[in-house]
């Protein structure tokens, strides 16, 4: 029968990832909150963050990292600084099982064997049965693997693969496991994986469909037996290297036990070395994942202002095209005779109002013009001299206004055509008449100064608009709000 919980224990770099994946494959249950791959392990670590966040702060509690070798003191299980974890451990635990539906749950960490026993009360409390992967690589391996990855010194490196894997091979004794040794995966195969299936059950796949499915061409980069010196630099380390040899040559199905006390003892020999090994170490991982965030930062910016600027196309391609769309109806309507009506009409209005005030003959009255008290759109028009043009101008103005309150200036920059005596008579006209000729530039100032609306709209003298003009401009600021000029 599966046990309801399958614990993977072992060193940092150490096959732990490919023992916890081929336990997925066997049918085993890992969460939905995984820590996901990188460079380091692209295919994914199989650890859930929640169990990692919790391990973290009881290693903190105490001074402690995952680079830290040294043990945690004695009865720390029982610390006020480990009650707040350990409740956060049972309850995820607990939702890990539900989820799991019946599945055995699989749980891997390489902090886990130091924290082993914190682990054992959390079964016992919840009332599962439970069973130990143990993975162990060669320590040069472990050792070369650390260094690449966190530039750390074989030393410590060493101190950290004699610490987790004499606790993860301690902690195989305790319950029912089964020992994976790395080179095995790939010398072995098929022993490997069954001997696994016969703890978590084969999740009724083949032998051949669960080295398949474990295994990846490129998984394994080192191998001990091309190191130019695969000897361990620490006595101890190389003792407990020959020991377990011994016991694979022997073909040995549970772990050997290794002595800890001899690493206690190397523990306190190299204390001061191990301390500065782990403060650098830290230093190039803190400066690695600076760079690795500032990288990510970067990339995050330049995705939001390539975002920002396929937006800002769209919104311009969507006024482009609500503008030609318009432009295409305003084209369309002037071939219909009604706006051809309003231009002949504006001339006639014209040609009898002048003609009334001419000979006084007649009732036509000028053009009329809107002047709003608070107008949304101020229409500027600076002129010299040609009458008629403005007179026609003003003519369509009347006749052509939209939706919005308008007020109609006209600039009269020294006009000497009579311009001066006839503009006033047109009722709701704004004029402005500065001291001297200016010019067309300072004219269009001057009634922008004068000008009381939201909007400027400037006009030449020589135009006559058309019904849904001044609707059409409005409607452009309205499809894109930031636009300044249109």
């Amino acid at each position: 029968m599966s046990p309801d919980l399958v614990i993977v224990l072992g060193c940092h770099r150490s096959g732990t990832s490919l023992a916890a994946k081929t336990a997925e494959v066997l049918g085993c249950y890992a969460g939905d909150r995984l820590m996901p791959g990188n460079a380091a392990n692209p295919e994914g670590y199989w650890e859930d963050l929640d169990v990692v966040a919790a391990h973290d702060d009881i290693l903190r509690a105490f001074g402690r990292d995952w680079m830290d070798p040294r043990p945690l003191p004695e009865g720390w299980t029982f610390s006020p600084e480990a009650q707040r974890p350990r409740g956060r451990l049972f309850r995820r635990l607990a939702a890990l099982l539900g989820e799991a539906d019946g599945r055995p749950v699989v749980i891997k960490d390489p902090r886990m064997p130091r924290l082993f026993a914190l682990w054992e009360e959390l079964i016992a409390d919840l009332g599962i049965s439970a069973a130990v992967i143990a993975t162990h690589r060669h320590c040069a391996e472990v050792a070369g693997s650390l260094a690449r990855r966190d530039r750390m010194s074989p030393v410590l490196a060493e101190h950290i693969w004699l610490a987790e894997t004499a606790a993860s091979l301690a902690a195989a004794h305790a319950l029912p496991s089964v020992w994976l040794p790395y080179d095995r995966w790939f010398a072995d195969p098929m022993r490997q994986t069954a001997a696994l299936a016969a703890l978590v059950g084969d999740g009724g796949l083949s032998p051949d469909e669960i080295v398949a499915r474990s295994l990846s061409a490129d998984l394994r980069t080192q191998s001990a037996a091309r190191l130019a010196d695969p000897t361990p630099a620490l006595p101890e380390a190389a003792a407990a290297m020959a020991r377990l040899a011994a016991a694979e040559a022997a073909g040995e199905v549970r772990p050997p036990a290794l002595d800890a006390g001899d690493h206690a003892a190397a523990l306190a020999r190299d204390a001061a070395l191990i301390e500065l090994a782990m403060e650098a170490a830290r230093a190039r991982i803190d400066l690695r994942d600076g760079l690795a965030a500032a990288d990510r930062r970067a990339a995050e910016a330049q995705a939001e202002e390539e975002r920002k600027i396929d937006m800002l196309v769209a919104a311009l391609e969507k006024s482009r095209e609500a503008l030609l769309s318009k432009q295409e109806e305003t084209r369309q309507s002037f071939r219909d005779s009604a706006f051809v009506d309003v231009i002949v009409r504006s001339e006639r209005a014209i040609a009898e109002w002048l003609l009334a005030r001419e000979t006084g003959a007649g009732d036509a009255a000028a053009p009329r013009l809107p002047c709003a008290e608070r107008p949304r759109v101020s229409i500027v028009i600076p002129v010299y001299n040609q009458l008629l043009y403005t007179l026609r101008c003003l003519a369509s103005l009347a006749d052509g206004l939209g939706r919005d309150d308008v007020e109609v200036i006209v600039v009269d920059d020294g006009s000497s055509d009579g311009t001066a005596a006839l503009l006033p008579a047109i009722p709701g006209l704004r004029i402005v008449t500065p001291e001297r000729n200016g010019g067309f530039i300072r004219a269009c100032n001057l009634g922008a100064a004068a000008a009381r609306g939201d909007y400027l709209v400037f006009l030449n003298n020589d135009t006559e608009i058309l019904p849904g003009w001044l609707d059409a401009l409005i409607d452009a600021f309205r499809i894109f709000p930031n636009a300044g000029l249109v």
